[in-house]
C-alpha cells in the first residue's frame, strides 16, 4: 500500500442509482461513472458494481484508475466470494488507515465470484512517470498486483513458534532485512562484504523475488533457495531490528553490520493452500481488467485514457520479466470484447 488521501466516511453503503452512473467504452479503455464520493470504500464498491453491470466475471483483478474528481493514493483489497476479505485487510493500528477502510469494507458486495482483488490507481498516478521500479506507475501497479498473493508469510523458528520476522509491522510488506530480492513488496538485495558487514544497492528494475514466484504459483518449493534474515543489525539509519526492518531500504547503496539467519522454505508458514495444492501450469496467466473512474457530470480526460491504452503493452510485459519470463499477464476489456 503507498500514501492515499482520506476523508471520513458518511454513507456505509454502495449507491447504485442509474442516474448517476454506469459504464462505457472510450476507445480501448471502460469508464466507469460514480456518484460524488464520500468514501473511499463506497466509491470502490460502486465503481465494481458499474464495471460488472457491463463486463463479464474474467478476471482475477480489477484495476480502477482514478480521474482528477476521484481518491488519491494506491491501495489494494482483496476478494473473496464477492466481498472485501476482512481477515486479509490490515486493522488501522498497523496500516495508519483510518479505522472506516478495515471496518466498512466487508460491506462491499461485488457482483463477480472470480475475482481475487481490487487495485486502486487514485487520482495522482498521472503525476507519475510511467516506467521504474518505485515511484512510477508501472513500479506502483507491481507492488499492488503483488499484494493479490502476499506477503503475509511467517516461519517456524526453532522452538517450533511462529516469527513474523519476515513481515514488517503492517504483515503485508516483507521486511527490508529480509535478503534474496527487492520484491516490489519489499526485502533488499543483502550481500556479503567482508566480516560482519553487507551491502544493498539501490533498485534498478521490477523484479519478483523467488518468494513471490513461489506465492503465485510460477516455482515449486524446492526451486526457493534458503531464506536470508538479517539480525542484530547496526546502522546509523535505523535504531533496532525492528526499526531497520521498516526503514531500511535502498534508494542509493547501503552497508550494515549484521549477524544473519537462514530459514529453508519447509520452515514458512501461512503458505495458503492453493499453493499446495495447485497445478502450477493453471498460475501462469494472470487476468487483469482495467477501468477507468469517473465522477458524475466528470468529462474524461482524453489525455488519460490515451496514457492508460498505451501502457496496456508495457505493463504486460513488465509482468512477464518481472517474473522471469515464467508468468504472463492480460489486461482488459478491449475495444470491441463483448459485453
Amino acid at each position: 500500500m503507498f500514501p492515499m488521501r482520506w476523508v471520513p466516511v458518511t454513507v456505509l453503503s454502495v449507491a447504485c442509482s442509474g442516474a448517476t452512473g454506469g459504464a462505457s467504452e472510450e476507445g480501448d479503455i471502460p469508464v466507469v461513472v460514480v456518484s460524488k464520493p464520500t468514501s473511499l470504500v463506497g466509491t470502490l464498491g460502486e465503481a465494481c458494481q458499474r464495471f460488472y453491470e457491463r463486463w463479464p466475471d474474467d478476471y482475477e483483478t480489477l484495476v480502477l484508475w482514478g480521474s482528477p474528481g476521484t481518491f488519491g493514493g494506491f491501495l489494494h483489497l482483496p476478494v473473496r466470494n464477492g466481498t472485501v476479505d476482512r481477515a486479509l485487510v490490515e486493522p488501522p493500528e498497523l496500516s495508519g488507515r483510518p479505522e472506516e477502510v478495515h471496518t466498512t469494507a466487508g460491506l462491499v458486495s461485488i457482483p463477480a465470484r472470480r475475482l481475487a482483488g481490487v487495485v486502486w490507481m487514485g487520482s495522482t498516478w498521472p503525476s507519475l512517470p510511467d516506467h521504474g521500479p518505485r515511484r512510477a506507475t508501472l513500479g506502483v501497479l507491481a507492488h499492488e498486483t503483488a499484494h493479490r498473493w502476499g506477503a503475509r508469510l511467517g516461519f517456524r523458528n526453532r522452538a517450533g513458534e511462529r516469527d513474523d520476522r519476515l513481515l514488517r509491522r503492517d504483515h503485508q510488506h516483507w521486511s527490508y532485512l529480509l535478503a534474496g530480492g527487492s520484491s516490489p513488496l519489499g526485502g533488499n538485495e543483502w550481500t556479503p562484504a567482508g566480516g560482519r558487514r553487507f551491502r544493498a544497492g539501490a533498485w534498478s528494475e521490477i523484479r519478483y523475488s523467488p518468494l513471490d514466484l513461489y506465492l503465485m504459483g510460477l516455482v515449486d518449493s524446492h526451486d526457493v533457495a534458503p531464506l536470508h534474515l538479517l539480525t542484530n543489525v547496526r546502522s546509523s539509519l535505523c535504531d533496532s531490528d525492528e526499526d531497520c526492518a521498516e526503514t531500511l531500504h535502498s534508494e542509493s547503496e547501503i552497508v550494515v553490520e549484521a549477524g544473519v539467519e537462514s530459514i529453508v522454505i519447509e520452515q514458512v508458514d501461512g503458505v495458503p493452500s492453493s499453493v499446495l495444492q495447485s497445478d502450477l501450469r493453471r498460475l501462469r496467466l494472470h487476468r487483469q481488467a482495467w477501468a477507468y473512474v469517473v465522477v458524475a457530470h466528470e468529462t474524461p480526460d482524453p489525455s488519460q485514457l490515451s496514457r492508460l491504452s498505451a501502457l496496456r503493452a508495457p505493463w504486460e510485459q513488465t509482468f512477464h520479466m518481472a517474473t522471469g519470463r515464467r508468468g504472463s499477464l492480460i489486461t482488459g476489456p478491449r475495444h470491441g470484447a463483448s459485453p
